[in-house]
């Protein structure tokens, strides 16, 4: 039928043949368009059956007042009282409740003496020598700069090998602040810089140099202070070159009597005559009166504070020595300072960032 269909209609005239092809196409074209037409129905039906449950009554005006809400004064005030009052008064607060030595400032509010610096955390486990086995730590480096402040509290002017030495003590207020540590190192690193340095276990009740430095010979300050043996007998050598040490040596009955009899000066005048820097790691100051016998020999005496172990209240102890002119030379230096806890309280340590290249695993 399509062959024969085909054939008559190629019989037709070319203009019929067209007509029929535009009816043709007229009629596909009128069905999508009833098609479109009835969706478009459709759609309107939908949309009249969704009546709206509510109705504008009448078109609100713009009369230039300012909006019921939110107010912006009162998020103004509440963004200053809670992001500036409350954290401000937080911090007051905290610092007049405080009971313990955590920055500098806190020594230089509660005395008059003056502050010599402040020795970097070592980390746990890490070398108690420091400045020998860690030369390049933050903590070698904060002990370098105590030793560089050393010469605004001595006169030493241009001291030659000639001159007498210099005696310095190092005590706190109670133990565990870190004077052996402070001691061994800051001698350390005078004899690094090439002076001769005598270490003395000035503590006769609880010594712990000898422990720290492996080194049991019973000759010490003790024997010597008692006749028992000569000081050149109880000297010492320590892993460090140009820095020779004299341990406490046994423990007397009686420490306090011993550090009043003459051989304690003829032990000063002798350590004077033979080395540029004598230190002396002393027993704590509040618990025993060894130290209060020993600082009048003292050319300088460094007092030990630990940050975030030490109580402000050792503070009463120390400006009762000052009123009675004991603490006539004498330099606080804050132990133990954690760089990170020191950048919250707006402290930037001078080499802390340098140490990040500098400084690498406390080589």
């Amino acid at each position: 039928r399509m062959q024969s269909a085909n054939v008559k209609i190629s019989n037709l005239p070319a203009t019929e043949q067209e007509l029929l092809n535009i009816q043709r196409e007229y009629q596909v074209w009128a069905g999508h368009y009833e098609v479109l037409l009835e969706k478009r129905a459709e759609a309107q039906l939908i949309r009249a059956s969704n009546v709206p449950d509510t109705k504008v009554l009448e078109t609100a005006e713009n009369r230039q007042q300012p909006p019921v809400a939110p107010r912006k004064s009162l998020v103004l005030l509440a963004v200053v009282f809670f992001g500036f009052v409350v954290p401000s008064s937080a911090f007051v607060i905290k610092d007049f409740t405080a009971s313990r030595v955590t920055t500098p400032d806190s020594i230089t509010k509660m005395t008059s003496l003056p502050y010599l610096g402040m020795i970097l955390h070592n980390p746990k486990g890490a070398s108690s020598m420091v400045v020998k086995d860690m030369p390049k730590s933050q903590a070698a480096e904060s002990f370098r700069s105590l030793r560089a402040s050393l010469p605004l509290f001595l006169d030493e002017g241009g001291m030659k090998d000639t001159r007498e030495g210099f005696v310095l003590g190092i005590s706190s207020s109670v133990a565990g602040e870190g004077k052996t540590y402070l001691s061994l190192n800051l001698a350390s690193a005078l004899a690094a810089e090439g002076h001769r340095v005598l270490l003395v276990g000035g503590d006769l009740r609880a010594p712990r140099l000898q422990d720290e430095l492996n080194l049991h010979q019973p000759l010490g300050l003790s024997s010597i202070l008692s006749g028992a043996c000569t000081a050149d007998d109880a000297v010492q050598e320590s892993p460090v070159e140009r820095l020779q040490v004299i341990t406490s040596g046994e423990i007397p009955p009686n420490p306090a009597e011993l550090l009043s009899r003459s051989t304690f000066n003829e032990f000063i005048q002798w350590s004077k005559s033979s080395y540029d820097y004598i230190l002396f790691d002393t027993a704590p100051i509040n618990l025993v009166s060894d130290v209060v016998r020993m600082i009048p020999k003292f050319d300088l005496l460094l007092f030990v504070f630990r940050s975030e172990y030490s109580e402000l209240a050792y503070f009463k102890e120390v400006n009762r020595y000052v009123s009675m002119g004991l603490f006539n030379k004498v330099g606080m230096v804050l132990n133990d300072v954690d760089i990170k806890k020191m950048e919250r309280y707006g402290y930037k340590i001078g080499y802390a960032g340098y140490g990040n290249t500098y400084y690498k695993n406390g080589d």
